[in-house]
């Protein structure tokens, strides 16, 4: 396996015993996984090697014994001596110490793989190096590993740093009703003024800056996630110190669980739901306005069949009356009010769109004074309405 060292008197010895445990030592180097092979440090020939080492090379093992270290492992016709891939035996026979380093091997069928290797030496009689034994580890498909969580980390990175929603995690403790945050994403800052060390600094801060009106809902929402393993949504507000608001917050709460689906931690995504609310909020007031509106119109299609009747009888009134009579001057007040009751029922009507609206021309200034008779009623008398109409 390794340069005979025996001496004379070693050598004399029982030969089946020697040849034994030179069997058994070589059967040990051969069921190495990693390819190992010794390499005499005057010309980089490979001396010896296991089997993992000749199964790398894709050779014969009489073709790889005799053959340099570079030549096998990279292709070279020289020893390593980039920057970046120094040769590890050059390094030891030079400093007198072990030495690992990462190399890229290239495969009998071109392939190129990152190996980790390793070499110790192997001393003659007076401390002299003469070879060394060589350790390759394929490494590649770690240094892949790596990559993919290098670029799964910078990919989640960039997506929590670009969100506009607070992204934050956190950690289980059985002692808390309502768990501490470990990280905050920046737009905390952006949207309520706080800083993200802030909360990771007072990990509980989160949670006390949720409204005191939504505080016990959203306790109890936390606690039954955190007891079934499943997410919730729900919606409460939350203290803003830049400027004292209390925006509204659409909050999705995800436990993580462990093998035994116990939560261990958890992560959440909170919206900034205030511009959504302020919309519902106008909406609910349309709505209510509609409702008004077609009250209004009700009422006033009611009161302008009354209103028919008592025209319709004042007119019968006066032309039964003779013209001298007392009574006219008030019949013909009380057709007159009538007359501004209609007027104004079919404002009404037609502001709740239950009137059918023919075109016809009409005065702009007769529109204009006749609608601010009723809107004067409506603003109330600390409005004053002042028509400045064009003769």
């Amino acid at each position: 396996m390794v340069p005979n060292r025996m001496g004379p008197a070693e050598k004399r010895g029982g030969g089946n015993a020697e040849q034994g445990a030179r069997d058994y030592s070589q059967a040990i180097f051969d069921a190495m996984s990693d390819p190992i092979a010794v390499i005499d440090v005057r010309d980089f020939r490979v001396v010896d090697a296991n089997r993992a080492f000749i199964e790398s090379c894709g050779i014969p093992r009489e073709q790889v014994i005799g053959q340099t270290c570079h030549r096998l492992t990279h292709g070279l016709d020289h020893p390593c001596d980039g920057p970046h891939e120094m040769c590890p035996v050059r390094e030891l026979v030079d400093f007198h110490r072990p030495t690992v380093c990462e190399h890229l091997h290239v495969t009998p069928t071109g392939e190129r793989r990152t190996v980790s290797i390793g070499v110790s030496p192997l001393r003659a009689a007076n401390g002299e190096i003469t070879h060394v034994v060589h350790v390759a580890r394929d490494i590649t498909a770690h240094k892949q590993g790596q990559q993919a969580l290098a670029t799964a980390q910078a990919r989640y990175r960039e997506l929590v740093e670009n969100s506009h929603d607070i992204i934050y995690s956190g950690v289980v403790n059985g002692d808390d009703a309502l768990p501490p945050l470990t990280f905050v994403s920046h737009q905390a800052e952006t949207t309520l003024g706080i800083p993200p060390a802030e909360f990771t600094s007072t990990p509980s801060l989160w949670w006390t800056l949720i409204h005191a009106d939504d505080r016990a809902r959203v306790e109890t929402e936390v606690q039954t996630a955190l007891a079934s393993g499943k997410p919730v949504t729900s919606e409460f507000r939350v203290k803003a110190r830049s400027n004292g608001d209390a925006p509204w917050f659409e909050n999705t709460f995800v436990p993580k669980l462990d093998e035994s689906r116990r939560a261990i931690g958890f992560f959440g995504v909170a919206r900034d739901i205030s511009a959504r609310k302020r919309i519902e909020a106008q909406f609910h007031q349309a709505q209510k306005m509609e409702a008004i509106g077609l009250l209004a119109g009700g009422v006033a299609h009611d009161f302008n069949n009354l209103l028919s009747v008592i025209l319709s009888n004042a007119s019968f009134a006066l032309e039964s009356l003779p013209a001298d009579s007392a009574a006219r001057t008030d019949l013909v007040e009380i057709k007159q009010a009538g007359e501004r009751a209609a007027a104004l029922t079919k404002q009404l009507l037609a502001f709740s769109r239950k009137q059918v609206v023919q075109p016809r021309e009409v005065s702009t200034n007769e529109a204009l004074q006749n609608l601010a008779k009723m809107l004067r009623r409506l603003i109330g008398e600390h409005i004053t309405l002042d028509l400045k109409l064009t003769p």
